[in-house]
């Protein structure tokens, strides 16, 4: 399905989490279906679209892709406004990319519409020799805050698309 097509309803996302987790690379599953093992460093917020359907309705997934460097947060801020969907990205084999979780919560709550669904992602699923977070700490951390929780991988596609297929579900059941 194109990103040309019509579609039924806009949705605005924003990734959001610490450096080198791999938000670009979650964004370049989604979208494009493939990883780029070189990686390239996000400045500032890079963007991309897909469609994706529901049922009967067509939805487009704008992503705002945001880098996670302290010199660039209040850029950052800016991408909050009118964003209904906020995934939160650590590396399960970093605990200070899990420690920062808290701070990216507290932001996407300051910033974002008072609606905003919320998805705490654990990603590098795929490196479980080298994991320090288990799955149900990144689990616990989720149900504190009330949010969505996926271990995933964006090397392999593990979970990619269930994450913005349930994100959507959800968004379009509030709707109708």
């Amino acid at each position: 399905m194109s990103s040309d097509q019509k579609y039924n309803y806009l949705l605005k996302y924003i990734t959001i989490g610490s450096p080198n987790v791999g938000k670009s690379q979650i964004v370049q599953r989604f979208i494009k279906n493939n990883f780029n093992p070189k990686y390239e460093v996000t400045i500032g917020v890079e963007f991309g679209e897909k469609n994706i359907e529901i049922e009967d309705k067509i939805l487009r997934i704008q992503i705002w892709d945001t880098c996670g460097q302290e010199q660039f947060k209040s850029i950052t801020w800016a991408y909050y406004k009118n964003c209904v969907c906020a995934i939160i990205v650590y590396d399960i084999t970093s605990r200070d990319s899990f420690n920062e979780v808290k701070n990216w919560i507290d932001d996407c709550i300051n910033y974002s519409p008072k609606t905003v669904l919320m998805a705490l992602i654990g990603n590098k699923c795929d490196l479980k020799d080298n994991r320090i977070i288990s799955t149900e700490e990144g689990q616990e951390l989720a149900d504190k805050y009330g949010i969505l929780f996926y271990e995933t991988s964006a090397l392999d596609g593990t979970n990619i698309k269930e994450i913005f297929k349930e994100t959507g579900e959800k968004y379009k059941r509030g709707l109708l």
